[in-house]
Protein backbone atom coordinates (compact mmCIF):
# COMPACT_ATOMS: atom_id res chain seq x y z
CA UNK A 1 0.00 0.00 0.00
CA UNK A 2 1.33 3.41 -0.91
CA UNK A 3 1.01 5.46 2.26
CA UNK A 4 1.24 9.53 1.62
CA UNK A 5 0.79 12.31 3.68
CA UNK A 6 -2.87 11.64 3.30
CA UNK A 7 -3.07 9.90 6.69
CA UNK A 8 -0.82 12.43 8.43
CA UNK A 9 -3.82 13.26 11.16
CA UNK A 10 -2.31 10.17 12.66
CA UNK A 11 0.88 8.85 12.35
CA UNK A 12 -0.15 5.23 14.30
CA UNK A 13 -1.97 4.73 11.10
CA UNK A 14 0.42 5.83 8.27
CA UNK A 15 3.52 3.32 10.45
CA UNK A 16 0.53 0.47 10.92
CA UNK A 17 0.17 1.33 6.77
CA UNK A 18 3.49 1.13 5.96
CA UNK A 19 5.40 -1.86 7.72
CA UNK A 20 2.56 -3.97 7.69
CA UNK A 21 3.45 -5.73 11.03
CA UNK A 22 1.78 -5.43 14.16
CA UNK A 23 2.73 -7.12 17.57
CA UNK A 24 -0.29 -7.88 19.49
CA UNK A 25 0.14 -7.80 24.14
CA UNK A 26 1.58 -11.01 24.43
CA UNK A 27 4.07 -10.53 21.89
CA UNK A 28 2.63 -12.21 18.80
CA UNK A 29 3.85 -10.81 15.91
CA UNK A 30 1.92 -10.44 12.71
CA UNK A 31 2.82 -9.75 9.43
CA UNK A 32 1.49 -8.32 5.85
CA UNK A 33 -1.96 -7.82 7.62
CA UNK A 34 -3.99 -8.79 5.00
CA UNK A 35 -7.40 -7.78 7.01
CA UNK A 36 -6.71 -4.66 7.00
CA UNK A 37 -8.74 -2.14 5.16
CA UNK A 38 -7.81 -0.37 2.01
CA UNK A 39 -6.40 3.23 1.54
CA UNK A 40 -9.46 3.49 -0.45
CA UNK A 41 -11.86 2.29 2.32
CA UNK A 42 -9.55 4.47 4.91
CA UNK A 43 -9.90 7.83 2.87
CA UNK A 44 -13.35 7.30 2.04
CA UNK A 45 -14.33 7.09 5.98
CA UNK A 46 -12.59 9.80 6.62
CA UNK A 47 -14.08 11.90 3.54
CA UNK A 48 -17.68 10.52 5.43
CA UNK A 49 -16.48 11.38 8.84
CA UNK A 50 -15.58 15.08 7.58
CA UNK A 51 -18.68 15.21 5.12
CA UNK A 52 -21.54 14.40 7.95
CA UNK A 53 -19.91 15.04 10.94
CA UNK A 54 -21.41 12.40 12.95
CA UNK A 55 -21.26 12.43 16.88
CA UNK A 56 -20.91 8.54 17.04
CA UNK A 57 -19.83 5.60 14.93
CA UNK A 58 -20.03 1.95 14.74
CA UNK A 59 -17.88 -0.73 13.33
CA UNK A 60 -17.84 -4.27 13.67
CA UNK A 61 -14.24 -6.16 13.91
CA UNK A 62 -11.66 -4.07 15.26
CA UNK A 63 -8.60 -6.28 14.41
CA UNK A 64 -5.24 -4.15 13.55
CA UNK A 65 -7.31 -1.01 14.22
CA UNK A 66 -6.72 0.55 11.08
CA UNK A 67 -10.62 1.70 10.56
CA UNK A 68 -10.73 2.72 13.95
CA UNK A 69 -7.76 4.66 13.56
CA UNK A 70 -9.74 6.73 11.32
CA UNK A 71 -12.90 6.97 13.15
CA UNK A 72 -11.38 8.03 16.66
CA UNK A 73 -9.44 10.33 14.93
CA UNK A 74 -12.22 12.46 12.81
CA UNK A 75 -13.96 12.44 16.19
CA UNK A 76 -10.76 14.23 17.64
CA UNK A 77 -10.19 16.25 14.64
CA UNK A 78 -14.30 17.43 14.96
CA UNK A 79 -13.63 18.56 18.30
CA UNK A 80 -15.66 15.83 20.09
CA UNK A 81 -14.28 15.31 23.85
CA UNK A 82 -13.55 11.40 24.10
CA UNK A 83 -16.80 10.02 25.57
CA UNK A 84 -16.63 6.50 23.43
CA UNK A 85 -17.74 7.70 20.55
CA UNK A 86 -16.83 4.90 18.64
CA UNK A 87 -18.20 1.77 19.13
CA UNK A 88 -16.26 -1.17 17.90
CA UNK A 89 -17.29 -4.44 18.21
CA UNK A 90 -15.68 -7.65 18.24
CA UNK A 91 -15.48 -10.60 19.70
CA UNK A 92 -11.80 -12.17 18.99
CA UNK A 93 -9.63 -8.80 19.57
CA UNK A 94 -8.30 -10.11 22.68
CA UNK A 95 -7.93 -14.00 21.23
CA UNK A 96 -7.10 -13.89 17.70
CA UNK A 97 -5.92 -10.39 17.45
CA UNK A 98 -3.96 -10.28 20.77
CA UNK A 99 -5.17 -6.82 21.62
CA UNK A 100 -3.61 -5.30 18.22
CA UNK A 101 -6.25 -2.47 17.34
CA UNK A 102 -6.95 -1.64 20.85
CA UNK A 103 -3.08 -1.09 21.50
CA UNK A 104 -3.00 1.12 18.40
CA UNK A 105 -5.62 3.31 20.02
CA UNK A 106 -3.50 3.14 22.85
CA UNK A 107 -0.27 4.25 21.01
CA UNK A 108 -2.32 6.96 19.19
CA UNK A 109 -3.87 8.58 22.37
CA UNK A 110 -7.52 7.58 21.18
CA UNK A 111 -8.45 5.10 23.72
CA UNK A 112 -10.92 7.24 24.91
CA UNK A 113 -12.75 8.01 21.47
CA UNK A 114 -13.47 4.05 21.87
CA UNK A 115 -16.01 2.52 23.24
CA UNK A 116 -15.19 -1.16 22.79
CA UNK A 117 -17.28 -4.05 23.32
CA UNK A 118 -16.22 -7.78 23.15
CA UNK A 119 -19.00 -9.60 21.69
CA UNK A 120 -20.72 -11.10 18.75
CA UNK A 121 -22.48 -8.48 17.03
CA UNK A 122 -25.46 -10.64 16.45
CA UNK A 123 -26.13 -10.56 20.57
CA UNK A 124 -24.78 -7.40 21.04
CA UNK A 125 -26.22 -4.75 18.18
CA UNK A 126 -29.53 -5.38 20.09
CA UNK A 127 -28.56 -3.78 23.10
CA UNK A 128 -26.97 -1.35 21.54
CA UNK A 129 -30.23 0.00 19.48
CA UNK A 130 -32.44 -0.86 22.44
CA UNK A 131 -29.86 1.56 24.91
CA UNK A 132 -30.06 4.48 21.92
CA UNK A 133 -25.95 4.57 22.39
CA UNK A 134 -25.91 5.76 18.76
CA UNK A 135 -28.59 8.50 19.05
Amino acid sequence: MDVDVTFSFCPTLTELLQRRRAVGRTGRVYDGLASLSTKNNLLTIQSLMNEVRPLRTLEIGLSFGASALVFCSSHKQLGHTPEGQHIAVDPFQTTVWDSCGIMALERAGLLGYMDFREAYSAFELPSVAQRGALG
